[in-house]
């Protein structure tokens, strides 16, 4: 059943990088959505846009992750970082690795698939550039603390009013091209996908 629901969600996951993809393959800021400005606390945007891997600090000292990132085995994975041996071998060995075709580059888009989430990558340069994070388990949290498990009512309370609302799935823009999507099973958050 776990594989399943795992499964459906990839396919989810997946279908909206598609989706995402058919508005073109420029890096324009333009998205398909309508800009809204949204609810909740403040972002710590202030953040650079490096491409490395930023360790989170020891257990008891609090790093504040800006919206559009998320720490896992103490590594701050954000949208748009490289992802090379340095930091897969910082994250641990996946569970699986796919391949799929790309919508964003030429090649192949690369999956790698851990016990809590997923990460997607598209070559750029010869590098690989992560692009996608779905959490799939409790185990992990946005920068604000939702987690797979909370509910609707507890999403809108922490992020606002949405820019894209169906029964499946909210969606809020968290910086100028990056997106969180929280996938809703019952009014209860079943993944959590950073875009």
């Amino acid at each position: 059943m776990f594989k399943k629901i795992s499964m459906y969600i990839l396919c989810i996951a997946m279908v909206l990088s598609l989706v995402a993809c058919s508005a073109g393959s420029d890096n324009s800021s333009e998205n398909n959505a309508t800009s809204k400005a949204t609810g909740g606390s403040p972002a710590d945007n202030t953040g650079s846009e490096d491409s490395e891997s930023t360790p989170t600090k020891d257990e008891g000292e609090t790093e504040k992750l800006t919206k559009d990132a998320v720490s896992y085995n103490n590594i701050v994975l954000k949208i748009g970082m490289v992802i090379n041996e340095d930091v897969i071998s910082k994250i641990g060995e996946p569970t699986d690795i796919q391949n799929a075709d790309s919508c964003i580059g030429d090649g192949q888009d690369i999956i790698y698939s851990y016990q809590d989430l997923d990460l997607q990558t598209f070559k750029s340069e010869d590098k690989e550039v992560l692009y996608s994070i779905v959490i799939n388990t409790d185990s992990v949290a946005t920068a604000d603390g939702i987690r797979v498990g909370n509910t609707y009512d507890e999403v809108k309370n922490v992020y606002g009013t949405p820019e894209e609302e169906t029964v499946a799935f909210v969606s809020y823009k968290v910086e100028e091209d990056r997106w969180i999507t929280f996938y809703l099973t019952d009014n209860v958050v079943e993944s959590i996908e950073y875009l």
